[in-house]
């Protein structure tokens, strides 16, 4: 069963040039957990203190927006989440919802501190992994809003409704602060879903509605 587990953290980026000594320590330090088909993870804004790698089973990423959850991503075996948890403490950005049964390998910031008493260098191994994962992730996210911005700008769409504008024209302060505030696409029920927005300016107040179009499902 040992060297199974260690094959499975052996192929994830963060776990990436680990010592198998290293690797063997973290396990004797964590937990196996099992969540059941219907149940959470966690959900969002939860205490964050460890991360999981799933061994089995698939569960989904869910980001609450107006009363709604949107799902961002699918995992399955061999994949991590909740990583971030590692670095910064904060609490949870987002929920993790098991569509089946799961199991999954638990690890905690406790554990990587053990790691750090025993072995400075592979736990600072294992925090570089973590911050280039959570870059890549951030690189791959700006990538998919720019295509998102400038499709709309090549559609001829205007990325700042009229009826969002206030007093101070096209061009102005205003307009530039509805851009920014604009909801971002979300795929909820294979539909793209735009939130509802609200912004305040020194002249006026302006709120978006919700709107929905069969356009196809966020990947």
């Amino acid at each position: 069963m040992q060297p199974t587990q260690i094959d499975l953290l052996q192929g994830m980026p963060i776990f990436g040039a680990i010592r198998v000594d290293a690797l063997q320590f973290l396990l004797e330090q964590a937990r196996e957990v099992g969540v059941r088909a219907g149940e959470f993870f966690f959900r969002e804004n939860d205490l964050a203190t460890s991360m999981f790698v799933l061994k089995s089973g698939r569960a989904v990423v869910l980001k609450g927006w107006q009363g709604r959850d949107t799902e961002l991503h699918r995992l399955g075996a061999g994949d991590c989440f909740g990583e971030m948890a590692l670095m910064d403490l904060a609490p949870r950005s987002a929920s993790v919802f098991a569509v089946e049964d799961c199991r999954a390998i638990e690890l905690g910031a406790a554990d990587l501190l053990r790691l750090f008493e025993r072995d400075a260098e592979q736990f600072a191994l294992i925090q570089m992994n973590i911050g280039r994962e959570v870059c890549r992730r951030l690189r791959a996210t700006d990538e998919r809003l720019y295509r998102i911005t400038m499709g709309e700008q090549k559609s001829g769409r205007d990325p700042v409704p009229r009826h969002l504008r206030c007093g101070a024209g096209p061009g102005g302060p205003c307009a530039a602060l509805v851009r920014l505030a604009q909801p971002r696409p979300q795929a909820l029920g294979g539909k793209w879903k735009l939130g509802v927005e609200r912004i305040t300016c020194n002249s006026s107040s302006v709120m978006s509605t919700a709107m929905s179009a069969n356009s196809g499902v966020l990947r």
